[in-house]
């Protein structure tokens, strides 16, 4: 028995003898052929640049910014070349291909070995020069993919010979082993068996060597383990399936909050901060690299004094968040730089215990770009037709509905067209501007003032009757008529003529409203200018011209 154990560890001796010595060939094998491929690269760059510097020379002496970005272009399509840029004497860069200009260049390398273990790009730099005078320098890099591959495909052939020869030395050594390891391939089997989790296993001991004792020590593990797993093979599996699903969960959930455009903010219960994402350091313009975890939600927010417009107004909102459980309405932040951030704050509860605070921030500057411009009137920055009829539609169901009552104004200017066809359209313009700023002073904050074309005005009351419309009338024509013009040296007034039509005593829809208004306009054309009437259906001469105004 001594003497079998003695054959089988001669024959796994000689295995791993064969193993270490075919291992140290390989490897000295591919070092060489590394050395041989490592200097086939370097004569490959010693051959680049003279190329280089001779095509790159001309162009850089003569400061021909376009030829020399050609011919980066040109290059950089062969020869495994990354990327390519050229500096100027003051080591200003003048060309670059394949590199973002305002990126800061990478460190030079000294060996190729250090590109192969960093990004695989060997980054060097040559002297642009001519008849010994310098005129820049050409940074560039060099793709060392190539050298990886190779090494790797003959590592991977090496290998392939040396498994050959040890399958060989293996086959050539099985017929003596194979009786010294018949015991150890069962235990084996029987370790596979266990591995794959099944314990009910219990193998013959028929020696009293070493593997006799292995055996019979197998088979006493095996049982303990097999007693201990039916008792917790259940909750331990209970407890995996939970935790896996509460990992996919957790990445999911921070993978879209990282997408998000919103500012995303969470907070504990201590006011401390636990999470945020990047599009809350955007919104506030914070360097990606600040670090928020832990700090206190009002040193955060006392950091942001300089930007906000209204920062005690601001303090005291999120003050009253901080006090409240529930969840806070919409709050426009105003920006000093002009921004309109959207804040709102929700509470986080588990199983009604409160748990923190999640803020939103989003960005609706743009948003309310687009709103004005849309329905403001680009000269004189006033409510535009559009909506004008959004309002006066409202308006009017509002009446309809709560038998309330409002009124229209119409009015434009008289003498207006004098000044337009004598002084230009600039100066037209220039009374329309004026006109819309001293009458806007007039307006009430429920009130809408809009023009609706040319010198065509219109004042929506929501919530008034014939007396609040003439007496906005009596305060808008001497307020016009007292503006004086000057245009080329020479004076120039205008007066208006104002309609009022009022819903629903004059007319119950929104196209019979304007209609009323634009005929009372111009019955107080009649009456001789620089006056308001109120609609008389008897003096209606033209009841369908105010449709015009009606936006299709």
């Amino acid at each position: 028995m001594l003497t079998s154990s003695l054959r089988l560890k001669l024959v796994l001796a000689s295995v791993v003898v064969e193993i270490l010595m075919l291992t140290l060939l390989v490897g000295n094998s591919v070092r060489l052929i590394e050395d041989n491929m490592v200097d086939q690269a370097k004569l490959r760059m010693q051959e680049l640049t003279p190329l280089l510097n001779s095509s790159l020379v001309g162009p850089l002496a003569q400061r021909d910014y376009a030829t020399l970005q050609e011919i980066l272009q040109e290059s950089r399509r062969k020869d495994g070349i990354q990327y390519l840029v050229l500096l100027d004497r003051d080591n200003k860069i003048v060309a670059a291909e394949g590199w973002e200009k305002n990126r800061p260049l990478p460190a030079i390398d000294q060996e190729i070995s250090a590109a192969e273990r960093g990004d695989r790009v060997f980054d060097t730099q040559v002297p642009i020069h001519l008849a010994g005078q310098t005129y820049g320098t050409l940074r560039y890099g060099i793709s060392v993919d190539f050298l990886v591959d190779a090494k790797s495909r003959l590592l991977r052939q090496s290998l392939f010979i040396a498994l050959g020869e040890v399958l060989l030395s293996i086959l050539l050594l099985a017929v003596l082993g194979y009786w010294l390891t018949r015991h150890l391939k069962i235990l084996a089997g029987a370790s596979e068996t266990v591995a794959k989790g099944d314990f009910n296993i219990n193998l013959p001991v028929r020696t009293k060597d070493e593997v006799g004792r292995l055996t019979h020590a197998f088979n006493t593990m095996t049982s303990a383990i097999h007693a201990r797993i039916q008792d917790l093979n259940e909750s331990k599996e209970k407890q995996y399936v939970f935790l896996l699903q509460a990992q996919e969960a957790r990445e999911r959930l921070m993978s879209l909050l990282s997408a998000m455009d919103m500012g995303v903010l969470f907070v504990g219960t201590d006011n401390r901060i636990i999470y945020y994402n990047p599009a809350f350091l955007r919104v506030w313009m914070m360097p990606d690299t600040a670090d928020l975890v832990g700090k206190p939600i009002e040193e955060v927010f006392g950091n942001f004094a300089n930007t906000v417009g209204h920062h005690e107004l601001f303090s005291k909102h999120v003050a009253q968040v901080l006090e409240s459980r529930e969840a806070s309405e919409g709050f426009e932040i105003v920006l000093t730089g002009g921004r309109v951030i959207m804040q709102t704050s929700y509470p986080v509860r588990d199983q009604d215990v409160f748990m923190g605070r999640v803020w939103v921030y989003e960005d609706i500057t743009r948003a309310r770009e687009l709103i004005y411009m849309a329905e403001r009137d680009s000269l004189t920055g006033l409510y535009n037709r559009r909506r004008f009829n959004d309002e006066l539609s409202r308006m009017v169901a509002n009446v309809n509905r709560h038998r309330t009552l409002g009124a229209l104004l119409f009015f434009d200017l008289d003498g207006f067209k004098y000044v337009n066809d004598t002084f230009g359209h600039h100066a037209g313009d220039v009374v329309l501007i004026r006109i819309a700023n001293e009458v806007g002073g007039l307006i009430r904050r429920n009130e809408m003032f809009s023009r609706l074309g040319g010198d065509e005005f219109a004042v929506i009351i929501p919530e008034g009757g014939e007396a609040d419309a003439s007496g906005l009338a009596e305060r808008i024509l001497p307020k016009i008529s007292q503006i004086t013009f000057e245009f080329e040296g020479k004076a120039a007034h205008v007066t208006a003529s104002i309609g009022i039509a009022v819903c629903p005593l004059h007319a119950a829809n929104m196209e019979e409203l304007i209609a009323h208004a634009d005929a009372a306009m111009y019955q107080a054309k009649v009456a001789g200018k620089n006056t308001w009437r109120l609609y008389r259906q008897d003096q209606d001469a033209s009841p369908q011209r105010g449709k015009s105004f009606i936006l299709e």
